[in-house]
């Protein structure tokens, strides 16, 4: 095993390939999506008819029902209100606009080509649900190939395994934009420790334009780049560099295309103020909001929501804590930028829920799990992490929140 000029471990050329990187992706994701698919006959034939209705009246009624309705939920009817009318067709909700175009307008080719261009309300979730597989797929794949290359044997197991099944991984397989933006973060983070810049520009391209989380994924690639190329003794201004400007044309363009719509340069800003009272507060403010979520929030599904949403940063900052005194500083970058944005809204809504993303922090998990040498860690972390994926996926899958 060797070091890289990033401070990647690698081995030696040759000694792994794909063969191992697929067979046991595809096998972990198998196991899981298999799960997953025999949720969806139980839940309809438990409840006994359509998804719970949100007892607080704030959730957006369902648009699938059926095997393909069970984890089409909350955010999935935008996601399938874009694919169908955009973000300005008839009845269009400028909240909408929160949403990033990359997932919807995949799952509108989609639905394009297995009907022949006549995409129907029942193709389209059906779209969506073979896109999230796609690229849950792709992104167990992607991460078992890259751990593999920095890792002793085994890590890359437990990494897959804990990506698949960690506490909000139901968000990988539900329809949702989080399998795809994973898929596309991964390639170019692999794609990076490469030194493959031009498609590290292409492969962030697309994950801006499906989530804004896109950006720190930018910002933690530039740190690569730059760490890189000053190991590698090349100037850090080089022709090379043209890759950032491609890197951010994905955000670029949406960004531009709400501004050319509405007339606003800030418009996916103020749709984010708009949904869900997303404004810009200090975090100890933000702290005091949530905390009060936890207390007073209007059902018991949000307020042990928001209870995880605390736990989730105080994760978080330890493993940013825990990666900056090994020095590894494109992962730090990529989780602390995430954890200053989530927790300077209104409130840290959504923040355990975008853990699902941030793999740095599962390949940590993985390797404290499989090195550490206290026996007793590793039972407490997979106990806390699985009975938090069983509950949050059957929350979701009857139609409660889940973050």
């Amino acid at each position: 095993m060797v070091v890289d000029g990033a401070g990647l471990r690698v081995t030696g050329p040759g000694t792994r390939g794909w063969r191992t990187a697929v067979t046991g992706g595809v096998v972990v994701w198998a196991a899981v999506k298999a799960a997953m698919a025999l949720l969806a006959v139980l839940v309809p034939a438990v409840r006994g008819g359509p998804s719970v209705t949100d007892p607080a009246g704030l959730a957006t009624p369902d648009t699938a029902d059926g095997f393909f309705g069970v984890l089409h939920h909350w955010d999935s009817s935008f996601f399938q209100g874009i694919a169908t009318d955009g973000y300005f067709g008839g009845g269009a909700d400028s909240s909408a606009q929160s949403f990033f175009p990359g997932y919807p307008v995949a799952a509108r080719g989609v639905a394009e080509i297995i009907t022949f261009g006549g995409p129907t309300d029942a193709a389209l979730p059906a779209a969506m649900w073979l896109v999230g597989t796609i690229g849950s797929l792709t992104a167990a794949v992607l991460l078992w190939r890259l751990v593999e290359q920095q890792y002793p044997p085994g890590v890359a197991r437990w990494a897959t395994v804990l990506l698949l099944t960690g506490p909000y991984a139901v968000f990988l397989f539900a329809d949702y934009s989080e399998s795809m933006f994973l898929a596309f973060a991964l390639a170019a983070w692999y794609c990076a420790a490469r030194d493959r810049w031009v498609l590290v520009g292409v492969l962030s391209a697309a994950a801006t334009f499906t989530r804004i989380n896109g950006v720190f994924l930018v910002a933690a690639l530039l740190v690569m780049y730059v760490q890189r190329r000053r190991r590698a003794g090349a100037p850090v201004i080089a022709p090379t560099l043209l890759w950032l400007p491609l890197a951010c044309s994905g955000i670029a363009a949406y960004f531009a295309y709400l501004t050319i719509r509405t007339g606003d340069l800030l418009a996916w800003s103020h749709a984010q103020t708009l949904g869900w009272g997303r404004t810009l507060h200090w975090p100890w403010e933000a702290f005091y909001q949530t905390t009060g979520r936890v207390l007073f929030a209007s059902t018991p599904d949000r307020r042990f929501q928001f209870a995880i949403d605390l736990l989730f940063a105080a994760v978080i900052m330890t493993a940013v804590i825990v990666l900056t005194r090994r020095k590894q500083w494109p992962e730090v970058t990529y989780l602390g930028l995430t954890l200053i944005a989530l927790t300077t809204s209104s409130t840290f809504v959504s923040l355990a829920r975008n853990s699902v993303t941030l793999f740095p922090l599962t390949i940590l998990i993985a390797v404290t799990v499989t090195q550490s040498p206290r026996r007793a860690m590793k039972p407490v972390i997979l106990a806390a992490w699985w009975t938090l994926f069983a509950v949050n996926t059957a929350l979701f899958a009857f139609g409660y929140w889940a973050d």
